[in-house]
């Protein structure tokens, strides 16, 4: 079997990018307590620039995802729906596993991180 996961070639960094990505919706609802709400976070501003750079490198990444399969690559990601989830039904597992990796490949990419996964690649994959 060909590496399922390309991301860096390790289940541990699947599973970081994995969390890094659920973390959206959450992060939202701070942005907005942050923006709406007169608070004494004395790092305010540094606290938003973060978050913003964080809905920009995923948001940017889903683009490499084709529409129709945007909104179920998300929730399979985010949310844990299964595969097996009636909103799935329109393509093969192996399709929507296609999309989410790439996702999850671009989010790493955007991060900067895409070298060392190249490194970690090549160490995991040595002499394969």
């Amino acid at each position: 079997m060909a590496n399922k996961y390309r991301t860096c070639g390790s289940m541990l960094k699947h599973n970081e990018v994995i969390n890094y990505i659920k973390q959206y919706p959450q992060k939202k609802q701070v942005m907005k307590y942050l923006k709406d709400f007169d608070i004494g976070v004395d790092n305010r501003k540094e606290l938003i620039n973060e978050l913003e750079e964080y809905f920009e490198i995923v948001e940017s990444a889903i683009v490499v995802v084709p529409l129709e399969f945007r909104k179920g690559v998300l929730m399979h990601i985010m949310h844990s729906v299964p595969y097996d989830d009636v909103i799935f039904r329109y393509a093969s597992r192996s399709t929507w596993d296609k999309w989410r990796r790439r996702f999850i490949d671009e989010v790493i990419r955007l991060k900067g991180e895409d070298r060392y996964c190249d490194i970690l690649y090549e160490v995991v994959n040595k002499g394969n």
